[in-house]
């Protein structure tokens, strides 16, 4: 496991933030069986056992879509962390299997805190990392990292240890020019 300041495990909010985010289909399916529901009184008698049992068979479904949508929240959830190093950010993913990608403070270019609704209402922060890279032909492109869910507090403190922590790579970087500039004059 890296060294350093870790966030890992990053507390029931994110959790629960993990599974909201995949549960949009959950929700249209709770209205589809609501309103099966209520139609059932308009079915003839003779077609009724027939509308109750593919009403019992939705319910199975939707059950069985409610398992699988917690069970994928909970495997992102277990393989999702942040470990703030000395030279490097770095940051474990997945869903099935566990990605570390490590990210240098010096190509860090932007750091930036996103709240939509519904993160304000659960106090939850997605946080936005501008990242410079360099392609084969010497041209810089931007990417950028995204780290749904954080607490607001945990989000605040990365934002302000990555911002500081990539000033101060700049600055190292930036004095080893200089005392570069100064050996050729």
């Amino acid at each position: 496991m890296p060294s350093g300041q870790q966030y890992y495990p990053l507390g029931n909010k994110t959790l629960f933030m993990l599974i909201f985010k995949k549960s949009g289909l959950l929700f249209l399916l709770f209205l589809v069986l609501i309103a099966s529901i209520v139609f059932l009184n308009y079915i003839p008698y003779d077609y009724l056992h027939i509308a109750i049992n593919a009403v019992f068979i939705f319910i199975g479904v939707f059950f069985l879509m409610v398992v699988l949508v917690f069970f994928a929240g909970w495997l992102e959830y277990i393989h999702y962390g942040i470990f703030i190093e000395e030279k490097n950010l770095k940051i474990k993913k997945g869903f099935i299997s566990e990605e570390m990608t490590g990210i240098p403070y010096r190509r860090i270019k932007d750091v930036k805190i996103e709240r939509g609704i519904i993160s304000q209402l659960f106090s939850v922060s997605d946080i936005i990392i501008t990242i410079l890279g360099s392609d084969d032909d010497d041209i810089e492109k931007e990417f950028t990292i995204f780290l749904p869910a954080l607490p607001k507090n945990i989000a605040l403190d990365i934002q302000d240890t990555i911002l500081k922590k990539a000033q101060v790579e700049q600055i190292d970087v930036l004095s080893g020019h200089d005392n570069i500039l100064n050996k050729l004059l």
